[in-house]
C-alpha cells in the first residue's frame, strides 16, 4: 500500500505502531552504484477495526517495509 489511500495508510501506520511484530527480516542488495538494506515486519491485522469499505477486503497481514538506499 502507498499514500494513495490516505486514510487507511494512516490507520495501518497507527497500526505498526500499536501492535506487536509477528516476525521480521533484513535484505541487503548491490546494484546501480547504489547499496539498499530493506527491514520487513508483520503484524496480525484480522481482527483490527477497518473503515466498512475495506470490511470484504479480507486483510490478515500487514507487512512494513523499512528501507535505506545509499550511494557508493
Amino acid at each position: 500500500m502507498k499514500k494513495n489511500q490516505q486514510e487507511l495508510f494512516t490507520d495501518m501506520k497507527a497500526s505498526s505502531q500499536a501492535l506487536p511484530v509477528n516476525s521480521s527480516c533484513y535484505e541487503v542488495e548491490k546494484g546501480h552504484g547504489r547499496v539498499e538494506k530493506r527491514k520487513y515486519d508483520t503484524y496480525s491485522i484480522e481482527n483490527k477495526y477497518l473503515d466498512q469499505r475495506w470490511k470484504d477486503a479480507g486483510f490478515q497481514t500487514l507487512v512494513k517495509v523499512d528501507r535505506v538506499s545509499l550511494r557508493l
